[in-house]
């Protein structure tokens, strides 16, 4: 049994993991960590992305990563309830229903004090990035191992919030 400032790290306790998203596709990713053998306990931390600011960025912005078919379930969701077949599941329901035993944190802005006071309270071993924005260095130096982010496209040619059209490519 080693220590890491002052605190007991051993191979047989597991990982505390902290895993940072903003889409319900981060969830694979976190029912997958969550159910290996080395991870203790796993923080699940979400945001929001940040939204374009008018109508024609959105559309935009839709029909670049989503196509036609993306403009069409875009507009499905913003249809008055009756006339919608169900719109699509919030976060925080899906990660209460798929994930019971991770704990769940919501912050607007992952760098605001009140995020960072929280992690640094949690202590975490590892931090994980599925589908967010960049991150900044305080936030990837707070676990104690470093953070990792978990990236479908080759950086930096195809960075972004969507690069799996590029592995297709390939």
């Amino acid at each position: 049994m080693a220590t890491d400032a002052g605190r007991a790290v051993s191979n047989t306790r597991g990982l505390d993991v902290v895993l940072f998203t903003s889409q319900v596709l981060g969830l694979e990713v976190a029912a997958a960590v969550a159910a290996l053998a080395e991870v203790r306990t796993l923080h699940l931390v979400t945001t929001t992305l940040p939204r374009p600011r008018t109508l024609l960025e959105r559309v935009r912005k839709t029909y670049r990563y989503a196509g036609p078919p993306g403009l069409l379930a875009a507009a499905r969701a913003r249809l008055p309830r009756p006339l919608a077949a169900g719109g699509p599941p919030r976060l925080a329901e899906e990660v209460a229903r798929r994930l019971p035993s991770a704990t769940h944190l919501h912050f607007a802005d992952l760098h605001a004090p009140e995020c960072l006071q929280r992690l640094s309270a949690l202590r975490p071993d590892l931090g994980l990035v599925f589908a967010c924005y960049r991150l900044r260095r305080r936030l990837f130096t707070i676990p104690r191992l470093g953070t990792i982010n978990l990236h479908l496209g080759k950086p930096p040619e195809f960075r972004g919030s969507s690069p799996g059209f590029y592995e297709l490519l390939q």
